[in-house]
């Protein structure tokens, strides 16, 4: 899910996945198993956020609100 805002992101501003791994000095492979992860604590979906200077919020709600 996360891939998927990131790349929108991306093309939004009209970069490419190759702009920032090699910004950021990071192998191509790396970077796309960042974007692709759930552990926001890995160092290089921190530099890949920092870099398009984005913020995560999480938003959690309950699942029967969702029926109404």
């Amino acid at each position: 899910m996360l891939e998927q805002e990131i790349k929108k992101i991306m093309k939004k501003r009209g970069m490419l996945p190759v702009d920032i791994y090699k910004s950021l000095e990071i192998n191509r492979i790396n970077f796309y198993r960042a974007i692709k992860t759930s552990n926001f604590e890995n160092k290089t979906f921190k530099k890949i956020i920092a870099f398009l200077d984005l913020e995560l919020i999480v938003k959690i709600k309950n699942k029967k609100d969702d029926k109404k």
